[in-house]
């Protein structure tokens, strides 16, 4: 399907890519159509949602069992999930970002108070063009919104990101962030699962991918 590409699937869970601004759920928090035409005799669990604007890597399981498996993964910060993203405006070469994060309304927003869920991230510079700057994302943890409002936080809006100080939009509603490689053990069987999916195909993702290490 357009919106979606199986990279893998078994009886107990998938990993797909999804297009940049498709909603894997509605407002009203059903699952996209699409999916359950995938899956059509399973019932299906979101383990760990990425927005709208953003595309690539996302994870379903198929029981409420392995979903909560997976889960205790991603809250116990088992899961390595490496984004890309491309930004306006250059921060130092490599580091650790880290802050309190609110959800307010439909952003996220950086206080300096307790009030905040800590929030971390490690980023690495890995190329340059004209315009933008390309960085290879570690998330170590998973807030609300939290790659982008941490980096337009430290003054790099994501391109295309409006919500976050982005100077202009992206055709098709796209934000210049891709899920790009997930690894976790496979709730059932223990085995090393990790994938990586290709961003977008345009000619700036095509300019960057080729400067990864």
């Amino acid at each position: 399907m357009e919106n979606f590409h199986i990279i893998f699937s078994d009886k107990h869970l998938a990993i797909l890519t999804k297009k940049a601004g498709v909603a894997i759920q509605s407002q009203e928090q059903s699952i996209h159509a699409d999916l359950h035409q995938l899956f059509p005799n399973q019932s299906i669990f979101l383990v760990n949602r990425i927005d709208q604007p953003v595309s690539g890597l996302f994870v379903i399981a198929f029981s409420e069992v392995v979903e909560r498996k997976l889960r205790t993964q991603w809250e116990g910060q088992q899961v390595i999930k490496n984004y890309l993203a491309i930004c306006e405006k250059e921060i130092e070469g490599q580091g650790e970002l880290h802050h309190q994060l609110i959800k307010a309304g439909n952003k996220a927003k950086v206080v300096l108070d307790s009030s905040g869920k800590p929030s971390a991230l490690a980023y690495q510079l890995f190329g340059k063009s004209e315009k933008y700057f390309g960085y290879l994302i570690q998330l170590k943890t998973g807030r609300f919104h939290q790659i982008r409002a941490q980096l337009a936080h430290a003054g790099a809006s994501i391109k295309g990101d409006l919500k976050y100080g982005a100077k202009r939009s992206n055709p098709g509603g796209g934000i210049g962030l891709h899920s790009f490689q997930i690894e976790f053990k496979h709730p059932i069987t223990s085995e090393k699962l990790k994938f990586e999916a290709n961003p977008p195909k345009d000619n700036l993702w095509d300019f960057f991918k080729a400067l990864l290490p």
